[in-house]
């Protein structure tokens, strides 16, 4: 599908093209492929950022087949904007068993990870701000209207496909926009405080000239305690049995671990040696430190862009206190707060106002 230019999330998502009439949907085709007209009709009940109860009437695709444990995934185009979103919503499978009196804790399960997808969400837009919120992370739409609803879902914002698909067969040019908008991705994340802790080669996606970091179900914000990684072949090693603070060295090695399979072949060089690619993997490179089983040697983002001879070109706005550069965010805040301790405790008591900073977002 070609979605118009400057979508009203945050600056130029893909190639400008005129925006059709509502009778010309038969000539555009969503992302998968599919002719947007044959696509079943489907009003989507929502709140957005800010909290607001939303309606989309909208098309929406069948669920993507490849398995999830938690989710079930699919397209929505929203059939006024003739913009597409994802859509992904906890499934039966993915949902927890009923309480154990006994128990004392419990595996992360869907409802838990849609929650901090949500929960991550805003805090990204708050820190970033909706007409400057970067290309490089998915965009949080919104999420399920109540504590009620039957099928908690989120609503996000993503484009390109997963750069496994890339792996060993970038362009040229490519070979030199692929690193830059990965390490950008990561600075960004850096300056907003968080850790995305599964940065793969599905994770993140590529869509021929930009990244996309993708799938924030496990992140958390820097120096909040967390369990080991959920998948220990990208992890750094601290983090694969780790139960402490939150870093963002760990991303880093990730993002190592990912630049090596995209663009070197297998014996370990640039799949085409050229300019960036060839010192960044050469062997005074910095995707050698980027890998490094000591996390104090690892640079951050900024400082192997610097080695590239990039800049940083970080959004406007980053690390500011939360919740303090627009007041409709707070509501926003409070709302999907106050669904989460209702679906949790059955009390309807007033949530507190957010506070700055990361220490408390209503995790469970």
């Amino acid at each position: 599908m070609s979605p118009p230019s400057g979508s009203g999330l945050g600056g130029d998502w893909w190639d400008a093209s005129p925006r059709p009439g509502r009778g010309d949907t038969d000539l555009h085709r969503t992302s998968r492929g599919e002719p947007i007209d044959t696509l079943r009709e489907e009003t989507i009940a929502y709140r957005d950022v800010y909290g607001r109860r939303r309606t989309m009437r909208a098309r929406v695709t069948e669920d993507d087949p490849a398995a999830d444990p938690f989710y079930r995934t699919r397209l929505v185009v929203d059939a006024d904007r003739l913009v597409e979103y994802v859509q992904k919503r906890v499934h039966a499978a993915g949902r927890r068993a009923p309480a154990n009196s006994a128990a004392t804790s419990r595996a992360p399960d869907g409802i838990d990870a849609v929650d901090n997808e949500i929960q991550m969400g805003l805090h990204l837009v708050d820190a970033f701000g909706e007409e400057n919120y970067p290309r490089e992370l998915s965009h949080l739409v919104g999420y399920y209207p109540d504590d009620a609803d039957r099928e908690p879902f989120v609503l996000l914002a993503e484009r390109g496909r997963p750069v496994e698909r890339f792996a060993g067969r970038l362009l040229l040019d490519q070979v030199e926009q692929f690193p830059t908008s990965l390490l950008r991705a990561l600075d960004l994340l850096e300056s907003a405080g968080v850790v995305h802790r599964w940065l793969t080669t599905r994770t993140v996606q590529f869509d021929d000239r930009h990244v996309q970091i993708t799938d924030f179900r496990h992140a958390v914000l820097v120096g909040e305690r967390c369990g080991p990684a959920p998948d220990p072949r990208w992890a750094a090693p601290e983090a694969v049995y780790g139960d402490g603070p939150a870093t963002t060295k760990e991303d880093v090695y990730s993002v190592g671990r990912v630049l090596n399979e995209v663009i070197a072949d297998r014996s370990g060089r640039a799949s085409t040696r050229r300019g960036g690619a060839e010192r960044l993997l050469g062997s005074d490179g910095p995707l050698g430190r980027m890998v490094d089983h000591d996390p104090d040697l690892r640079p951050p983002a900024a400082e192997v862009l610097a080695a590239l001879g990039r800049d940083v070109d970080r959004a406007a706005g980053t690390r500011r206190a939360r919740s303090g550069g627009d007041a409709r965010f707070v509501e926003g805040l409070r709302s999907f707060d106050a669904i989460v301790r209702r679906r949790g405790t059955g009390d309807d008591e007033p949530t507190p106002r957010p506070t700055t900073g990361g220490a408390d977002r209503g995790r469970r």
